[in-house]
């Protein structure tokens, strides 16, 4: 394979970027997103036809270009999150119109939309990846490892409105998990400061039952063999969890040093926690912690 033409064939007196970074082949033309902003349309040859009017501007790099499931046209998704729609129109100094700027807020019925609505807008926005699915939803995912969805309509005021596609993921590294005993649950932490309840009765599919945030980073938790209590571990706190229908609630905490592990016992009525080099067993109902129950073998860090 040799490449017969690698730039767009323009016109000595168009002035637009070189800087592409996205295109999308259409029935009869080329169209060719630049990082300041500019919409170009080309013939299927390679040749330059014009830079389209409306285009989003400087203030927007282009990422990403789909096309509109019925043909009719195209969406673009930019570097702050916006996306524009652009359809086809019977106007040939300006063969594509704008017609929407998405999104325009929280889809209240979707998963987890309280959570949603806590979320920075910038940052959840900004759109790596995005296709179609049924002509009426826009799926795309985003910088924070999340999967979400965008209603499509044709009125204004029924588009834009956002979810989750399936529910929230961790957005960073995931640094502890435990899974119950007795009960279909599974607890997760990660370095986004959120502890997340999953149910797994189905037996093959994990069910987000909730989302909580934290203050300090979890380095450690270990569900109770009943699945009513949970402990976590940071660096400085053992924090004492009742696990709730919609909730985690905090009721206990206890003061360690530099805390990386912490386990229950198989009856639940004792538990571990390291603290640097030892190993410190306590009573899990009463919060005591006897002298003898100080374990010091370890002579480098657990």
């Amino acid at each position: 394979m040799r490449a017969t033409q690698t730039q767009l064939a323009k016109k000595e007196k168009t002035r637009c970027s070189a800087h592409y970074t996205c295109h999308l082949w259409l029935e009869k033309r080329i169209v060719v997103c630049t990082q300041e902003g500019d919409i170009l349309l080309a013939e299927l040859s390679g040749e330059f036809k014009m830079l389209l009017p409306n285009s989003p501007g400087a203030n927007f790099s282009i990422r990403f270009i789909t096309a509109k499931l019925d043909g009719n046209g195209f969406l673009v998704s930019t570097n702050w999150g916006k996306v524009f729609v652009y359809e086809q129109q019977n106007n040939m100094k300006q063969p594509y119109e704008k017609t929407q700027v998405l999104p325009t807020g929280v889809d209240e019925n979707g998963p987890f939309a309280e959570f949603l609505n806590d979320q920075p807008a910038v940052p959840l926005f900004r759109i790596s990846a995005m296709q179609n699915l049924q002509g009426d939803r826009l799926v795309y995912s985003t910088p924070e490892n999340q999967l979400m969805m965008m209603k499509l309509a044709d009125k204004q005021e029924d588009s834009g409105k956002i979810s989750y596609f399936i529910e929230p993921f961790h957005t960073r590294k995931i640094t502890a998990i435990s899974i119950c005993l007795k009960k279909p649950l599974l607890v997760t932490a990660g370095v986004d400061n959120t502890l997340r309840l999953y149910n797994h009765s189905s037996g093959n599919q994990l069910k987000l039952q909730y989302v909580e945030r934290v203050t300090d980073p979890i380095e450690s938790l270990d569900l109770h063999p009943s699945g009513i209590y949970l402990i976590t571990a940071s660096k400085s706190k053992l924090r004492y969890y009742t696990v709730c229908l919609k909730r985690f609630v905090c009721y206990h905490t206890t003061n360690v040093n530099e805390c990386n592990v912490v386990r229950f016992s198989h009856g639940g009525h004792m538990f571990a926690a390291q603290e640097m080099n030892d190993i410190c067993v306590y009573k899990f109902f009463t919060g005591e912690r006897p002298a003898s129950y100080r374990f010091m073998f370890h002579i480098a860090g657990i």
